[in-house]
């Protein structure tokens, strides 16, 4: 069985969201990641996984740890 791995670029493309809106669902804990040197890594499983997690609360545009800047 061969394991695909994505790097945080290729991870960016597959599940087409900015290098931002990515960390911050890593930093949310929504998607799982191995940080290996200085680059991030995710297996297709993790991918898979973060996908299988979305709710309509999560696809409502609003980032994990986003405020409005009306609330400023």
């Amino acid at each position: 069985m061969e394991l695909r791995v994505y790097t945080m670029d290729e991870a960016v493309k597959a599940l087409k969201l900015s290098r931002y809106t990515l960390m911050n669902y890593m930093k949310a804990g929504k998607l799982k990641g191995a940080k290996i040197g200085r680059d991030w890594r995710f297996t297709e499983e993790q991918l898979k996984d973060f996908l299988k997690s979305m709710t309509p609360d999560d696809l409502s545009g609003e980032l994990p740890g986003e405020q409005d800047v009306c609330d400023k």
